[in-house]
């Protein structure tokens, strides 16, 4: 799974980064640059895991929303020393919201349940018709 880490604490993010060892993880330190790969270089993810707040950046409710411009399905992660932001994360349609420290029993539900999504995507629908009783 292609996985972008956007987090301005570079400790923080290389953390993340550990956990997920099984994981193609791409760290980034600020919006903006990540931004820039989706925008520009078209580098789309499985998983974006943002840090809500980031100095010197766009934080990451603002981060998700330019995301969610460019690709509305995104799986989105939030992660962040506070819970203030649940509202704005659920209103983001964010799969999970993690407070640090991130553990990786966390991390592992996290991507166990985007693996469910991308399953459910790619299931084939059958088509149902109604029968009608004798008569109707």
């Amino acid at each position: 799974m292609r996985i972008a880490v956007c987090d301005d604490c570079r400790e923080d993010a290389c953390s993340i980064r550990n956990l997920l060892e099984e994981q193609e993880v791409k760290l980034y330190g600020s919006a903006e640059s990540l931004l820039a790969d989706v925008r520009r270089e078209s580098i789309n993810y499985d998983l974006y895991l943002l840090d809500i707040f980031m100095e010197n950046s766009m934080g990451g409710i603002e981060l998700a929303r330019e995301l969610r411009a460019t690709d509305e399905a995104a799986p989105i992660c939030f992660i962040s020393t506070s819970n203030d932001f649940y509202r704005e994360a659920y209103d983001l349609y964010a799969i999970q919201y993690l407070i640090k420290p991130v553990h990786r029993e966390e991390l592992e539900e996290l991507i166990d349940k985007v693996e469910k999504i991308f399953r459910r995507d790619g299931e084939k629908s059958l088509p149902y018709t109604w029968r009608r009783a004798a008569g109707n």
